[in-house]
């Protein structure tokens, strides 16, 4: 059989003086955070705020597309595809494969 022992968590009183504290741990409470809004500086959370009215306003208008160019619409008039061509090499492969 095993002898298995449970271990209880020791109380402060119970561990030694020098085993009390942290060697080189410095406790800065003034600089600790209390509050969620502590988190951030009060510069970011104006930021924040701002960001958040921008995006409710575009929100808010409507959703348009956008408009098409005349060079997109014109584009394959001065550079059109070669159709000829690529349709005599489908055809030249095709009687290869036969």
């Amino acid at each position: 059989m095993y002898n298995i022992r449970c271990r209880v968590p020791l109380g402060l009183s119970e561990f030694p003086e020098n085993a009390r504290k942290l060697r080189g741990f410095i406790w800065r409470g003034d600089e600790r955070i209390k509050s969620k809004e502590d988190i951030f500086p009060e510069e970011e959370n104006k930021i924040h705020e701002q960001i958040l009215l921008e995006s409710k306003k575009k929100a808010t208008e409507e959703d348009v597309p956008m408009e098409v160019l005349p060079e997109t619409l014109d584009y394959d008039k001065e550079h059109p595809k070669p159709k000829e061509k690529i349709k005599e090499k489908n055809e030249k492969n095709e009687k290869k494969k036969q």
